[in-house]
C-alpha cells in the first residue's frame, strides 16, 4: 500500500461526515482551504475533492510552493494573502502549529481538525454545535503527579508549586547523576512531595514506569507527567480532574492532556469545542490512567527519551483507548528556543541550534525502532517515524558541525541494527 493510499483509507473512515461537513460550510456560502501540501493534505483532497469544485484552496507554509498546482488542480496559495473561512487541518499535532501562525498572522479563520472528527467518531451535530456538553459529576477520582528532574535550578519549585495543591503527592523523579542537595532540601520541606533518585539517569519512559507503579500501590487513579520546565496554570489540573470524574470520562480514556503554551506564545487546541480527541500528546502535563497503564505494559523503557510519550499515545490506542484533550486547561512550558532558528525547505521544517548530539542519537536510533515496530501494525505512524529520520538528516545539512553530527548518526544507526537500546552508551 503506498503513501496516498494509507491516507485515503484513514479518511474514509468518516467519509460520510466530513463529505455533508463541506457541504453544510459551501451552503452558506463560505470557503474552505486545506492546510498542508504533503502526502495527507493530497489525500484529503483526492478523497473529498478530486474535480477541484469544492475545496478552495491548499495553504503550505512552505513559500516555494505557492502559486503551484497540486494533482486535483488545487493551488497552493499564501494564507496571509487569500482569507478563507475554515481551514481544514489533517492531524492534530499540525493544528497545534496552525492555530500558532494564525494568531501571530492576526488571521482570523475557523480551524477543524480531521483527527478529532475520525479519532471521536464525531458526528455532524458535535461538529458543528461544538462539544461543550455540561459535565456531571459521577466519581471522584485520586490524582498523583511526577516531576522528572535533570540537573534542574530552582525554579523547579516555583513550578511544582504551581499544580500540587490540586493532586495528592507529588512525586519527584531526580536523573541527575549528581544531586543539587540544597535543591533536594528543599523540595523535602514541601508537604506531600516524595523524592526519589538511584543516583543515575533512568530516562524519561523507566521514571514514570516507577513512579506509575508506587501511585498505583498508593490506590491513585491517574498520574500527572510534568516535565521540571512546565507550569500548570491556575485551574488546568481541576478542569482535568473535572473531566475525570465526570460522566463524560469513559472507562477507556487512556490520557487526559491540557492544552499547551509554549514560552510566551498561547495555544489552545480548539475555540469552539471544550474537549477534542488527540492520535497523540506529549506527556509533560498528561494525565494517565494507571489501570490503563499497567494494563498496556506502561511507557517502552528501550527508547529512554524520545518518541517516548508519543509511542505510549499510540501503543494505548491500538488497544482501544483513547486520549481526550481539554482545550481550556492550559499548561506553560518553557522550551529554551529562543535561539533557534526554524527554516522550511522542501516540506522539511529545519531547526538551526536545537539539538544536542544525544538528541540527534535518540531521534535517530528510536524512529528506526518505532518504523520497524509498527510497520503493518499502524502505517501512518511507520509514516511519521520515516519522516523523522529524513527530517534530522535533512537537518543535520544545515548545523555549523556537520562531520560531528554525521559521526552521531553513524553511531546511532549502528547501535539500532545491533539492537542497543535504552541509555546511550
Amino acid at each position: 500500500m503506498d503513501i496516498s493510499d494509507i491516507y485515503v483509507k484513514y479518511f474514509s473512515r468518516k467519509y460520510t461526515v466530513i463529505c455533508s461537513l463541506v457541504e453544510h460550510i459551501l451552503s452558506e456560502d463560505k470557503k474552505i482551504a486545506v492546510w498542508g501540501a504533503g502526502a495527507r493534505g493530497k489525500a484529503f483532497l483526492y478523497t473529498f475533492d478530486p474535480g477541484n469544485e469544492k475545496i478552495y484552496c491548499a495553504f503550505d507554509i512552505d513559500e516555494k510552493r505557492w502559486n503551484t498546482k497540486l494533482p486535483t488542480g488545487h493551488v497552493i496559495m499564501d494564507y496571509k494573502e487569500h482569507p478563507v473561512n475554515y481551514i481544514f487541518v489533517m492531524n492534530s499535532i499540525n493544528e497545534v502549529d496552525v492555530r500558532e501562525t494564525l494568531i501571530n498572522e492576526g488571521i482570523n479563520a475557523e480551524v477543524i481538525n480531521i483527527d478529532n472528527i475520525i479519532l471521536g467518531d464525531l458526528g455532524m451535530e458535535e461538529i458543528i454545535s461544538g462539544r461543550k456538553n455540561k459535565l456531571s459529576k459521577e466519581r471522584e477520582n485520586r490524582i498523583a503527579a511526577v516531576c522528572i528532574l535533570y540537573n534542574p535550578g530552582n525554579e523547579v519549585i516555583d513550578n511544582i508549586k504551581s499544580y500540587i495543591k490540586d493532586v495528592e503527592i507529588v512525586y519527584v523523579y531526580d536523573n541527575s547523576e549528581i544531586q543539587n542537595l540544597s535543591l533536594k532540601t528543599e523540595l523535602e520541606k514541601i508537604n506531600n512531595v516524595i523524592y526519589i533518585s538511584s543516583g543515575v539517569n533512568d530516562g524519561i519512559a523507566k521514571a514514570v514506569n516507577i513512579t506509575g507503579r508506587i501511585a498505583l500501590e498508593a490506590d491513585m487513579d491517574w498520574l500527572v507527567t510534568f516535565d521540571q520546565d512546565s507550569y500548570a496554570e491556575e485551574g488546568m489540573l481541576r478542569q482535568m480532574k473535572e473531566y475525570a470524574d465526570s460522566n463524560m470520562c469513559s472507562s477507556d480514556i487512556g490520557i487526559i492532556s491540557p492544552s499547551y503554551s509554549y514560552n510566551s506564545s498561547e495555544v489552545h487546541g480548539n475555540y469552539n469545542i471544550d474537549y477534542s480527541f488527540f492520535d497523540k500528546v506529549m506527556q509533560s502535563g498528561a494525565m494517565n490512567n494507571l489501570r490503563i497503564m499497567e494494563a498496556t505494559g506502561g511507557y517502552d523503557e528501550n527508547l529512554f527519551i524520545d518518541q517516548v510519550d508519543y509511542e505510549y499515545c499510540i501503543r494505548i490506542r491500538l488497544a482501544g483507548y483513547k486520549i481526550v484533550k481539554v482545550n481550556n486547561a492550559l499548561l506553560r512550558h518553557n522550551t529554551y528556543d529562543a535561539e533557534v532558528e526554524i527554516k522550511h525547505i522542501d516540506g522539511y521544517k529545519i531547526y538551526i541550534n536545537k539539538y544536542s548530539d544525544s538528541r540527534y542519537y535518540y531521534i535517530y536510533r528510536n524512529n528506526k525502532y518505532l518504523a520497524k515496530k509498527y510497520k503493518g501494525v499502524d502505517d501512518i505512524y511507520t509514516l511519521e517515524c520515516e519522516k523523522n529520520i529524513r527530517s534530522i538528516i535533512e537537518n543535520m545539512k544545515y548545523e555549523h558541525d556537520i562531520n560531528n553530527k554525521k559521526r552521531i548518526l553513524e553511531i546511532a544507526e549502528r547501535d539500532y541494527i545491533s539492537g542497543i537500546m535504552g541509555k546511550c552508551k
